[in-house]
């Protein structure tokens, strides 16, 4: 065997390049087809994405109590009480039971707190409005659970006439 025959020549390669075109061509072309059909067949889903910043009560508020609240809003955003309205008030049921829609809408609802104390909710749904709407239901039926009652308020609206009073005795 001499050092001709064992050298690998540019014609060498092009021959077999040319014999093995198809499969150069039809093969990348076949799997891009399997990839495009296989993206029709996953279900499509859309997140909307909010960001919020609860507001401490006072200043002095510590981060361990500011991470308390947030965490308890995040548990608070996929709660019954919050689900059921949201449900109720788009007509999420679609005849399904209360429970069964509950659940439903509590696997698109994602409440979790970040590092930086702020409050990330996520809605995944088919449509981009249809998760921007939830999403918003979710914040708004959230905030009006936070409001507190009639008694609430009125031992409050009393706490706060005593602090008055006493702040005008001192002064």
């Amino acid at each position: 065997m001499n050092a001709e025959e064992s050298e690998i020549s540019v014609l060498d390669l092009l021959l077999v390049v040319a014999e093995n075109l198809k499969l150069l061509i039809f093969g990348p072309i076949l799997v891009g087809l399997l990839a495009l059909a296989g993206a029709y067949l996953v279900p499509q889903s859309y997140t909307s994405q909010a960001i919020l910043a609860l507001p401490t009560a006072t200043a002095t508020a510590t981060a361990t109590a500011t991470a308390a609240a947030t965490q308890a809003a995040a548990a608070m955003m996929v709660s019954p009480l919050v689900l059921d309205s949201i449900i109720e008030s788009l007509n999420l049921s679609e005849g399904r039971s209360m429970q069964v829609a509950r659940v439903g809408l509590a696997n698109q609802i994602k409440a979790a707190v970040g590092k930086d104390g702020l409050l990330r909710l996520d809605v995944t749904a088919h449509s981009p409005a249809q998760a921007q709407t939830i999403a918003n239901a979710v914040i708004d039926t959230w905030l009006k659970s936070t409001v507190p009652g009639e008694q609430a308020r009125a031992d409050l609206a009393k706490r706060l006439s005593y602090a008055q009073t006493s702040l005008d005795a001192v002064t």
